[in-house]
């Protein structure tokens, strides 16, 4: 769908991931603008790295969808996504969204699992992992589930 000139100067300036204008894009787009956007090659990196700052865990499922079968840049940018979303206080309406948290959460173990995916990008699912199953909210994966072997010894 065709966007304003306005926005299509923000996907412009968040294209070389730059945390102010990712964060402006998310902010302006919102989570259904992201998703209808990672729909096409052009501008799926970008709106998954911009997915990170949406609200709550909405993206969550698509994320870690991208993070267990994407490319490699798609890959990593979502697990980097998804540790931003992580590591944010929880909100009551994030607990809404069980069912998008539990798809992301499946995926994510999927990808920390999957010893064909990088080794980056296994290493953020599991932090991911981690920080998502540490909170009594609402737990992602049991924290024996996550696999250790990409650990630092």
């Amino acid at each position: 769908m065709p966007r304003a000139a306005e926005i299509e100067e923000l996907w412009i300036r968040a294209k070389d991931g730059d945390e102010d204008e990712v964060a402006r894009l998310a902010a302006r787009e919102g989570i259904r603008g992201l998703e209808e956007r990672a729909a096409m090659p052009t501008y799926r990196v970008t709106a998954l790295r911009a997915m990170g700052y949406a609200p709550g865990y909405s993206a969550l499922a698509m994320l870690g969808s991208a993070a267990a079968r994407g490319n490699e840049a798609e890959a990593r940018a979502a697990v980097a996504s998804t540790g931003t979303i992580a590591a944010r206080k929880r909100a009551q309406t994030d607990l809404e969204e069980a069912d998008e948290l539990a798809a992301g959460c499946a995926s994510l173990l999927g990808a920390a699992k999957d010893v064909g995916r990088p080794r980056d990008v296994r290493v953020g699912a599991v932090r991911a992992l981690r920080m998502l199953s540490d909170g009594q909210e609402a737990r992602c994966v049991k924290l024996a589930d996550i696999p250790k072997d990409v650990d630092v010894r």
